[in-house]
């Protein structure tokens, strides 16, 4: 045995360039993989800050048939709806990539401003004011807090999916249409409620991503569907 491992170091040092030159032609590029799409979880963990901000389109689910419904109900035929339920929302935020496929995400969300106008023939227009002020789209704005999960994580994508908190508030104002002054008081809404969706990105540079979005947003009892694309920055 000790014969064999003489043998074995004379070898080695006979050849000096064989035993340094092959690791270093294979560890450069395994360290600088790693560095960019975080393949190690031990050097990239804590450390992938970002901040992304994105615009789109979102849709509610309330219908006319929905007002001509709620309106009935009250004991009022209405009509000559107008609904304006698919506006402009945006959202801002920074986040954290955790370990392997794992971000969290804080930030704010505006999910535009939406209108309902309807009209009835009665003989009680206070009543009906006071009775129907609350027959309209539901939107708001407030912080949310998700976590993302990378299904496919890609050199140049990703598609994730992703589940959070929203904590909104939504504040209404109710005008008579025809003399264009405040009527009924509505009082403003608030609450949390958890949304879900699905992300993809595309890598623009080793900093730089392009984003789309769609999700689920529950605003009281109704639903909201953003359909939203950005910019996220890496640090």
């Amino acid at each position: 045995m000790n014969n064999a491992r003489i043998a074995l170091l004379v070898w080695t040092l006979a050849l000096p360039t064989v035993s340094i030159a092959e690791p270093s032609q294979t560890a450069a590029p395994s360290q600088t993989a790693a560095a960019y799409r975080c393949l190690a979880p031990q050097s990239c963990q804590l450390q992938q800050w970002f901040i992304n901000a994105s615009v789109g389109v979102a849709q509610g689910n309330i219908s006319q048939q929905d007002v001509i419904n709620d309106a009935a109900a009250l004991g009022f035929d209405v009509f000559d709806i107008d609904l304006d339920d698919n506006r402009t929302g945006y959202k801002v935020g920074v986040g954290l990539h955790l370990i392997d496929h794992w971000e969290l995400e804080v930030g704010y969300l505006d999910l535009g401003e939406v209108k309902a106008a309807f009209s009835a023939i009665t003989l009680q227009p206070d009543d009906f004011f006071e009775q129907t002020n609350r027959i309209h789209p539901l939107s708001a704005d407030g912080a949310y807090l998700s976590a993302k999960y990378k299904v496919i994580d890609a050199i140049d994508w990703q598609l994730a999916v992703k589940a959070g908190v929203f904590f909104w508030r939504g504040d209404y104002d109710s005008f008579n249409v025809f003399d264009n002054v405040p009527v009924a008081n509505l009082q403003d809404d608030s609450g949390s409620d958890v949304f879900y969706g699905l992300g993809a990105a595309y890598r623009l540079s080793d900093q730089l991503n392009l984003t789309a979005d769609i999700e689920r947003y529950k605003i009281g009892d109704q639903h909201t569907l953003l359909w939203s694309a950005g910019l996220r920055y890496y640090f």
